[in-house]
């Protein structure tokens, strides 16, 4: 009992009131200008909800510029530098795409003074070895050497 597509009567079901589609274009105006005219209805608001925004930004700029910048003009790049975390330097470092060449390439030697107590003094003599070790443990891997 299998029918076929072409077997089916076609007739059309569906119908459309008359002279529909020559009033939808007008339809759809006065509903425009109404759904307009309710939110247009409060001007002090809809100004507000403009002006507000750059307010913020102006006061936002205004408190970095008076309050934040001086103390960053003051500091030097190494104190700015000396305020940051060495973990999060390592992490930093860790997930960017800067290779140890590229470091040591940029690192000017000359410039740089290096004061020993003694000939036979350790680096680390006054340092706690388990610290060291952990901080070895969290960011070698020395398996791979």
């Amino acid at each position: 009992m299998s029918r076929k597509l072409e077997d089916i009567d076609k007739k059309n079901i569906h119908t459309v009131p008359e002279d529909y589609f020559e009033k939808l274009p007008g339809i759809i105006q006065s509903r425009a200008v109404e759904s307009a005219k309710v939110r247009g209805s409060n001007p002090v608001f809809t100004r507000l909800k403009l002006v507000l925004p750059a307010a913020m930004v102006v006061l936002v700029a205004v408190y970095f510029a008076v309050f934040n910048n001086s103390s960053i003009a003051d500091a030097s790049p190494g104190d700015l530098l000396a305020e940051v975390e060495t973990e999060a330097l390592v992490a930093y470092l860790a997930s960017s795409d800067i290779t140890t060449e590229e470091i040591i390439e940029n690192i000017d030697l000359a410039a740089i003074e290096f004061e020993f107590e003694t000939e036979n003094s350790l680096l680390f003599e006054d340092s706690d070895t388990e610290a060291l070790e952990e901080f070895a443990d969290d960011y070698f891997d020395i398996s791979e050497l």
